[in-house]
């Protein structure tokens, strides 16, 4: 058995190191096992045809051999079938023990043998010698028979094997014992020569199983590793969505917890400049002001780029007025310029629509970005804040500018269309900030626009900043679909430009006169209501209440201060408040489920 075994297996091991792999025994056993099993699948088959065809033969050769013979010779064919099935169907049955599955291997090869010796046996021993007729009939069924075994066992070619010699080798024999003659030499010779062939063919038939039933193992392996490597990358794709779920959670609570002290300190620095304090300890509360001002610019920017990267960054779309945005940006960066001594002037373009629609905030955010980086890289002269209608010819004066490496200066005319006659469809609008700074070199103009990116050391180390704000203006600009550009001149200043195609809208409603009402008029406007002004503020940060405390201190209100949403809903169910200040995130009942059940019971 292990010789007969090693044949073909030695031939399968063959491939393998060949392929640069080497087996190991449980990838043998099972080559082993499907060798077996699809022996044993062929072996019901062989059986059928060697009863069939041996009742046949009987039926031919009784009127010249005795019956008794014939008949002893069938039931010995009958036995070794019946044997061979049942070993066959036991094999299939417990193909996952090894030891069994050898032993079935080896009975197996030997029932071929008896099988092929009983057909050699009819071929040498019971035809009479002289009927050539008749032996030439048995010789051609024994042959068949021989050649038939090759397909029956090409899984277990050991098997095949001992059939093809155990039947050929006596007919062989029996030739060579045969009174001399031509004829008899002749088929003696044919006869080994036909052994020689089908075992031949019986060794490349197997061969070919076998790397067959070896690519099949290699696809159940590769299926497997694809398998686990699938699960594996979906655990991974899992892992980090829940990572990245918890990081935008950490933001979100980042942005409460570090936005809230920080606001504190502001309030408090704005509380104490309220005061009359003396120039020093004034000096250094507008340290501590600027300071934390700077601080929160900067916290604002990680978390804004923290906000996009995650994606959690939404647009909002509302109408607004183009020329509102740039004033409101003014208001905000024209006190800065003018500390420094810097002119900062506006231009538009009179075919400018007087409403847009888009997220106004976010585009507020990026020009004061670049209004901010233009006053702090300045040093001298002045900054131009342009709003263009763009059309054909304000397009190719723009390219050629940007082209050439020129700064533009002044307005570029659009085409022609009034400022109050609304277009239809999306209107492009650019917003430009000139100034006469220090400009940037081209090197440094190629990676402006980058992560945490400055022109250079220098630069940072000189002005500060975490070289986040062009990039999130540039994603930002990406989101809404437009382009923002940079063309600058060293030493001779900078023009950024923001592109945007964007609905034109009716023009919004003019902001009323005391939408911004000062000190003075709110307490002119508490007075002439007649009556106390009760106040409600839900905060769970004692700093913040004292912040609030001293914002409203001066002002006739009386304020109620809870520090949560829970108390808060209570006390709103208790007296009548005409405002409720509710911080969004507190512990237990969060403002905005304190604000919807103070609805509800309203």
């Amino acid at each position: 058995m292990t010789g007969g075994w090693c044949a073909s297996s030695g031939q399968t091991a063959s491939v393998i190191v060949q392929d640069g792999t080497v087996p190991d025994e449980a990838w043998l056993t099972a080559m082993r096992r499907s060798l077996l099993i699809a022996a044993a699948r062929q072996a019901p088959v062989a059986v059928t045809g060697n009863v069939m065809v041996s009742g046949c033969t009987i039926g031919v050769l009784w009127p010249h051999v005795p019956l008794a013979h014939l008949l002893a010779w069938f039931a010995l064919m009958v036995v070794v079938g019946a044997m061979r099935w049942r070993l066959s169907a036991a094999a299939l049955a417990r193909t996952a023990e090894a030891a069994v599955m050898a032993r079935h291997m080896t009975r197996l090869v030997w029932l071929a043998g008896v099988n092929g010796l009983l057909w050699g046996g009819l071929g040498s021993v019971l035809v009479p010698l002289g009927d050539m007729e008749l032996r030439a009939f048995t010789s051609c069924v024994v042959v068949a028979m021989a050649a038939a075994a090759v397909a029956s066992n090409v899984a277990l070619p050991a098997a095949g094997r001992r059939f093809i010699a155990a039947a050929l080798l006596p007919l062989s024999a029996s030739y060579i014992l045969s009174p001399a003659s031509h004829t008899s030499f002749a088929l003696a010779t044919l006869s080994l020569f036909y052994l020689c062939v089908l075992l031949a063919l019986l060794r490349s038939t197997a061969a070919v199983l076998a790397e067959a039933i070896q690519a099949r193992l290699r696809n159940e392996e590769l299926r497997a590793e694809v398998e686990t490597v699938c699960a594996q990358l979906a655990q991974t794709a899992e892992i980090a969505r829940e990572a990245n779920r918890s990081k935008s959670r950490f933001l979100a609570d980042m942005s409460h917890e570090i936005r809230t002290p920080m606001n504190a300190v502001l309030g408090l620095a704005v509380t104490l400049l309220d005061e009359d304090l003396p120039p020093g300890p004034r000096e250094s509360v507008n340290a501590i002001h600027d300071s934390a001002n700077v601080l929160l610019r900067i916290i604002n920017e990680i978390l804004d780029f923290s906000q996009i990267e995650a994606g959690r960054v939404t647009l909002e779309e509302a109408p607004f007025s183009p020329r509102e945005l740039v004033r409101e940006t003014m208001t905000v960066v024209g006190p800065r310029a003018a500390a420094k001594g810097l002119a900062i002037r506006t231009e538009w373009d009179p075919a400018l629509p007087e409403g847009l629609h888009g997220d106004a905030g976010r585009i507020r955010q990026i020009l004061l970005n670049l209004t901010s980086n233009a006053v702090k890289f300045t040093g001298q002269g002045e900054i131009v804040i342009s709003v263009l209608r763009m059309g054909v010819e304000a397009d190719e004066a723009s390219k050629g500018s940007v082209s050439n490496g020129h700064v533009p200066k002044g307005n570029v005319p659009g085409d022609g269309i009034a400022g109050n006659d609304m277009p239809r469809g999306n209107v492009t609008v650019e917003w430009r900030v000139h100034d006469s700074g220090i400009g940037i070199s081209p090197a440094a103009l190629r990676t402006l626009f980058q992560d945490f990116t400055q022109a250079d050391e220098s630069i940072s180390r000189r002005f500060g900043g975490s070289g986040l704000g062009l990039a999130i203006s540039r994603r930002l600009v990406e989101l809404m679909g437009g382009t923002i550009t940079a063309c600058s001149v060293p030493g001779a200043g900078s023009v950024f430009s923001l592109r945007l195609s964007l609905p034109a809208a009716a023009p919004p409603p003019a902001a009323r006169a005391d939408d911004d009402a000062s000190g003075e008029t709110l307490r002119a406007v508490l007075t002439a209501s007649g009556r106390a002004v009760r106040v409600l503020v839900a905060e769970d940060n004692p700093v913040n209440q004292f912040v609030i405390r001293q914002f409203l201190k001066h002002f006739a209100i009386g304020i109620d201060v809870v520090s949560d949403g829970r108390a808060a809903v209570e006390a709103a169910g208790r007296t009548v408040y005409d405002l409720i200040y509710m911080d969004m995130r507190m512990p237990g009942m969060d403002g905005l489920e304190a604000a919807r059940e103070i609805r509800r019971r309203a």
